[in-house]
């Protein structure tokens, strides 16, 4: 008899747990079909590792201990953005002197990520099937100067910079995520400075020199009258 065992590594605050196929702890009446990894918080965190070890019943008493090298069950999602001339794949510097970064002047990018995977399963060959999907949202707030420039890195490292030899380049952080199928789809949003008086959602662009308002307690300029 050949049998299976799942190792698990997560944080204290478990992220990922395992459960059988109706979501109840494990047993000894459950079999390698019933094994259902899922994701257990809002938000995962790069620290979720897993492996599955192999042993025959001939192995086991042989062995007092059962050694495993995890490694990481979760990826991370980026958005590298920067300047370029002609070529996407040839990022330049800004050039200007005025501008710090490519998200000056960005106060907030919501990010919506659909087909997430929440839950998975094993097949007897140990790939991983998804047993239940999820849509997540994200939402950054940088950090932004008086002049309305975004100094790299933010504290909490995002947005981050991307390359120190391309002044200006940005990388935003994005969600952690167990494997998946097929791919995930992903819609991103930015948000710039409102014109002046306009502090609903519409946040329209303005033209007017030193014209610059920001919503929820954020640096506000107004012309002088």
């Amino acid at each position: 008899m050949n049998y299976k065992f799942p190792f698990i590594c997560t944080p204290s605050v478990p992220e990922i747990v395992t459960l059988n196929n109706d979501g109840q702890t494990l047993d000894e009446n459950n079999t390698w079909s019933d094994v259902r990894i899922r994701q257990n918080t809002e938000i995962l965190s790069k620290d979720n590792y897993h492996k599955i070890v192999e042993k025959t019943g001939e192995e086991l008493p042989e062995q007092t201990q059962i050694h495993a090298t995890l490694t990481r069950i979760v990826g991370q999602v980026v958005f590298d953005i920067y300047r370029i001339d002609t070529d996407i794949q040839d990022p330049t510097s800004i050039v200007s002197t005025d501008v710090a970064s490519v998200l000056d002047r960005v106060y907030q990018i919501d990010i919506t990520y659909t087909n997430l995977s929440k839950e998975f399963y094993f097949t007897t060959s140990n790939d991983l099937l998804v047993n239940e999907t999820f849509n997540q949202p994200q939402k950054i707030e940088p950090v932004l100067s008086e002049n309305l420039t975004l100094s790299l890195p933010q504290q909490d490292q995002n947005p981050d910079l991307y390359n120190e030899e391309i002044r200006g380049s940005v990388r935003i952080k994005g969600l952690y995520g167990l494997p998946v199928e097929s791919n995930v789809s992903i819609k991103h949003y930015y948000d710039d400075t409102p014109a002046c008086g306009n502090t609903d959602d519409s946040h329209s662009h303005s033209a007017e020199n030193g014209c610059f308002v920001f919503t929820k307690n954020r640096y506000k300029e107004q012309p002088d009258l």
